[in-house]
């Protein structure tokens, strides 16, 4: 897990079978899971580092909860059956593909012309 946010985390040391340099770590004995860095942490902020770590951070816990297997909605699979309306400017990708507003620092291709 990277943290691009200088600040200190409480990490997991002993006590249970540590995961990500004891930034996840899960009890042997018990079905019980910690997350060290939840990405609320480091929501609605305008710094680029602090964005990059709360999507990492909500896509580890995304993928925590599902692999428990906790179910989630996603209007994904719905928006197939409607096509896009041409005459007006829609923006479902807004909906349930995003965390936050994309912005122009977020395209990964900006620096390559291809």
């Amino acid at each position: 897990m990277q943290n691009h946010d200088p600040r200190e985390l409480s990490l997991v040391s002993s006590g249970a079978r540590i995961a990500g340099d004891g930034v996840l770590a899960e009890m042997e004995d018990a079905k019980v899971v910690f997350f060290q860095m939840p990405p609320w942490q480091f929501k609605d902020s305008q710094q680029a580092n602090l964005r990059r770590t709360f999507r990492r951070a909500s896509f580890v816990f995304d993928r925590l909860l599902a692999n428990m297997g906790v179910a989630a909605a996603t209007p994904l699979l719905e928006r197939f059956h409607r096509a896009v309306d041409a005459t007006r400017t829609e923006k479902r990708w807004l909906d349930g593909l995003y965390l936050d507003l994309p912005e122009e620092w977020d395209d990964p291709y900006r620096f390559f012309r291809w």
